[in-house]
């Protein structure tokens, strides 16, 4: 049976559908590496006339740019009826991945890929490639859950032990106040105590990746403060990742503005968690990360019983991400 993201989620799609207008949904347990095959091109054409013609799409692409992590979720930008995903599930330590074609109907909110989109032949077989025809792309990190792309990235911050603070910010209905920590009902749970953070910037997007002493639990979030420079008390924008779920959407928070845009997508398991944001979901006058004498303060969040506790751990300066441009695809 097919599980479609929560509704909240399918309204945060619509609502910022100027931007991009569908929602990529993995059923499967690993990932979907695909591009987009524009409907009227003649790479459209190859893949309707035959199943081939699919192979070879993939096998003839410079990369496959784009990437749905296991039981995971990504926004995908433009408008894209009509058009085909066209990839391959990648097993890892397998000698050949499954060729997979998902169209895009009119209209779409969200599509999903799952074993059924495999390409079978005619007797059955499944159409499939070597992982030496298929191009990942050249992105420092994949989100996978397998975390090895980040052991040579050194941490932004690091609790070994975790933080003692003396107070907290209370939310409720009624008020928003800084309150005793005795007085926080989530510290220490749900994965509030933070235990590294780490980040990296691509040409494309900027990804991060996060560990916490406790175990994460659903209401936990993680909260990001953009400040345009250093000298700067207001933050620009909020970006949170609200770590409920296995996986789902990174949101952009921006003041005067009730509903959140989605830039991104996460996942994770049960203490550590990466999260891509791309560029082309950020609006173009929000300076994510221009100008570089900007400034990060992380906080984890936790919401239950009426009232959200947050607790702040650590000021980041954008100046020490590093920035990968690999020189070549892998």
């Amino acid at each position: 049976m097919k599980h479609l993201i929560p509704f909240i989620l399918l309204a945060l799609v619509a609502a910022s559908a100027s931007t991009w207008q569908v929602a990529v949904q993995n059923e499967e347990d690993v990932a979907f590496h695909f591009v987009v095959v524009e409907a009227g091109t003649d790479r459209h054409g190859t893949i309707q006339r035959s199943l081939q013609g699919a192979a070879d799409v993939v096998a003839t692409a410079t990369a496959l740019t784009d990437m749905v992590p296991a039981h995971g979720v990504m926004p995908l930008p433009g408008t894209r009826a009509d058009d085909l995903l066209v990839g391959v599930y990648v097993y890892p330590g397998r000698s050949s991945w499954p060729v997979v074609v998902v169209p895009i109907a009119p209209g779409a909110r969200t599509v999903l890929v799952s074993r059924d989109s495999v390409l079978t032949a005619e007797d059955g077989s499944v159409v499939t490639l070597r992982p030496w025809q298929a191009r990942l792309g050249t992105e420092p990190v994949l989100l996978d859950n397998r975390y090895l792309d980040w052991e040579p990235i050194a941490p932004l911050a690091r609790f070994a032990r975790p933080i003692e603070p003396s107070s907290f910010r209370l939310k409720t209905e009624s008020e928003s106040r800084s309150a005793a920590i005795s007085d926080a009902l989530f510290w220490g749970r749900g994965g509030t105590r933070l235990d590294t953070v780490k980040a990296v910037t691509s040409d494309r997007a900027v990804y991060v990746k996060a560990s916490v002493h406790d175990e994460f639990a659903a209401g936990a979030s993680l909260l990001f403060y953009f400040f345009t420079d250093r000298g700067v008390d207001r933050s620009a924008f909020t970006v949170e990742i609200p770590v409920t779920s296995a996986s789902g959407w990174v949101l952009l928070w921006r003041d005067g503005v009730a509903d959140p845009l989605v830039i991104g997508a996460y996942v994770r398991d049960a203490f550590l968690m990466e999260a891509m944001v791309r560029f082309d979901l950020v609006p173009a006058d929000l300076p994510l990360f221009h100008p570089r004498n900007g400034a990060v303060e992380v906080a984890t969040m936790f919401s239950g019983a009426g009232r959200h506790e947050e607790f702040y751990h650590a000021r980041m300066y954008l100046s020490s991400v590093p920035h990968h441009a690999p020189a070549v695809a892998r």
